[in-house]
């Protein structure tokens, strides 16, 4: 019970079963003003909302690494900048336009938009190597 627009990372979310890992994305899509984010040593995760005035929907990542933008149902008014393939006022839809591999031209970016929900994944280089 954390007080509200404390950043909590999760760790150990993905696990090793795509059911288990399913079921924890779609119970923190229950709650999209929290300000979480679940993270392993290959990627990191969490939701853009509008709800959300996070700084964390700017985030740092060396040039060249994946993001993908996966709409969770029906997202207006995608806004991105500091990504090669950059976003302004998409809509985006789970049975539609999905926003994956993309990747950051330049170290900082920024995601926002108008309503829905928004799922951001970043990939992490591996470590030792």
């Amino acid at each position: 019970h954390a007080p509200e627009g404390t950043p909590v990372r999760i760790a150990g979310a993905f696990g090793k079963r795509l059911d288990h890992t399913l079921a924890n994305l779609m119970l923190l899509s229950r709650f999209p003003s929290l300000d979480f984010s679940m993270e392993d040593p290959g990627q990191r995760f969490f939701f853009v909302s509008p709800k959300k005035t996070s700084p964390k929907n700017r985030f740092r990542a060396p040039v060249g690494t994946p993001v993908s933008l996966l709409p969770f149902g029906t997202v207006i008014g995608v806004e991105a900048r500091g990504l090669k393939y950059p976003v302004h006022g998409l809509r985006m839809e789970s049975d539609g336009l999905l926003g994956s591999s993309n990747e950051m031209s330049e170290d900082e970016a920024e995601v926002a938009i108008e309503s829905g929900l928004l799922a951001l994944v970043i990939q992490q280089p591996a470590l030792g190597g």
